[in-house]
């Protein structure tokens, strides 16, 4: 698995953030929106991601703890509506598979 052998140890040091930063860093910047999303994708109900997988990567400490802080800090989740996310995902799924079948 790439998190867990590629990521984790890039946040070893993570205090919670990257490169043992108490403030988000530019890493946090491009990468929280897709965390975030990964985990909304495997709720229960939604089902746009395998909940075996997230199940898997939460195991892994270094890399739990990091997303943890992603989702509880206001600038990453401030304007994140999962149910808007969702209904824009679903929507595009939905023309795409639209478009595919048309071909």
């Amino acid at each position: 698995i790439v998190i867990e052998r590629q990521l984790a140890p890039l946040l070893a040091d993570a205090k919670p953030f990257f490169g043992g930063n108490s403030k988000l860093t530019l890493a946090e910047v491009l990468t929280a929106s897709f965390v975030i999303r990964l985990y909304t994708y495997a709720k229960p109900g939604v089902d746009l991601f395998p909940q075996e997988a997230i199940e898997k990567i939460g195991k892994i400490g270094n890399w739990q703890k990091w997303a943890d802080a992603l989702h509880v800090h206001e600038s990453v989740v401030g304007i994140y509506v999962e149910e808007d996310v969702v209904i824009g995902i679903r929507r595009k799924l939905a023309k795409l598979a639209a478009e595919q079948k048309a071909n």
